[in-house]
């Protein structure tokens, strides 16, 4: 199930595996054609979640996750430019961030960037994550005001964009209440995987639903059209066997 994937390494036949720093890259190691791409971008909340996601959609998709510890919206959405605008309407682009940009007194920044991002990003299907609630600070916390702030203005522009999906992180979370622990990062990638496997399954709905409406129609067309017909047969048949006695032209009756 797994074999598409590799963690915090580059495979390069008959050279040695090298580490990463910062960045946890995964990549296929087989030939194998997967139908759609998955490509996850994110903060250190995305971290292992790309293989957990693989492990859920299974072998038709190849998932690749890159991983900016502390960072911000900018950055974030700035990586992994060149595999970005090779996606299609077939793949599935995943942003997790915005976490960084609140604790930076940022979070307009963040939205402005993640707004200019998705306007570009019409190519592909987009799942945006929203930002995570702080469980290591007190309810009524300003860092926890904005948290509420910034998803309430991402999920009111998100809107705009139909090729657009928000999913919330706001379950599951480590002792420490920052990040999420291992049944939340579970959790996580159930749900996106949930989310890009609908989006597929409308799409292939879609043809066939509008091939039946369209054989429908001309069904009823053609039926019209035979009924029209038959009414016009039967009526000149009924003309045709008329027993009215015609009257000869030029002909006078006798009394």
């Amino acid at each position: 199930m797994l074999d598409n994937l590799q963690e915090k390494t580059v495979t390069i036949k008959g050279v040695e595996p090298r580490k990463i720093p910062g960045i946890t890259k995964m990549r296929r190691t087989n030939l194998i054609k997967r139908e759609h791409k998955v490509l996850l971008i994110g903060d250190s909340h995305a971290r292992d979640c790309a293989r957990k996601i693989s492990h859920h959609l299974g072998n038709i998709y190849e998932v690749t996750g890159y991983v900016h510890p502390s960072s911000g919206l900018d950055m974030i959405t700035n990586s992994a430019k060149k595999e970005i605008t090779c996606m299609t309407k077939r793949d599935v682009l995943i942003v997790c961030g915005g976490a960084n940009n609140i604790n930076k007194n940022e979070s307009i920044k963040g939205l402005k960037s993640v707004l200019q991002f998705v306007q570009n990003r019409s190519n592909t299907n987009v799942i945006i994550m929203n930002a995570p609630h702080r469980y290591d600070l007190e309810e009524t916390s300003c860092v926890n005001k904005e948290v509420k702030v910034y998803d309430r203005k991402l999920n009111n522009i998100m809107r705009r964009y139909n090729y657009t999906e928000v999913i919330d992180m706001s379950d599951h979370y480590t002792k420490h209440g920052l990040h999420k622990n291992g049944i939340g990062k579970e959790w996580l990638a159930r749900r996106i995987a949930n989310t890009t496997n609908k989006l597929f399954v409308s799409q292939k709905l879609a043809p066939i639903i509008l091939e039946l409406e369209e054989s429908s129609e001309k069904r009823e067309q053609l039926k019209t059209i035979g009924n029209k017909e038959s009414d016009s047969a039967i009526e000149q048949q009924e003309v045709r066997t008329s027993s009215r006695i015609q009257k000869q032209p030029g002909k006078t009756e006798m009394i």
